[in-house]
């Protein structure tokens, strides 16, 4: 959403399984993992986040460095 977050909705109830609120800035793209156990999210904000799909905790993060075209310089956020 353009507040940061992003949503897991469980297929079987149509509820919000979980809330991924971890960017400042609106999430403007997502992937799946092929194997369906993570999410990877990108926002304006130049952060990559990997959340986890069984708990919806965020699995790693990674930031652009300086250029601020998101692409070269990524580092590990922490």
């Amino acid at each position: 959403d353009r507040a940061g977050g992003a949503y897991l909705w469980d297929a079987a109830t149509g509820g919000v399984a979980f809330t991924l609120a971890d960017h400042k800035d609106a999430v403007t793209a997502l992937s799946w993992r092929a194997d369906s156990q993570a999410l990877a999210t990108v926002g304006e904000d130049g952060r990559l986040v990997l959340w986890s799909a069984e708990d919806g905790f965020p699995i790693r993060g990674t930031t652009a460095a300086g250029d601020g075209r998101g692409g070269r310089g990524a580092k590990p956020v922490g």
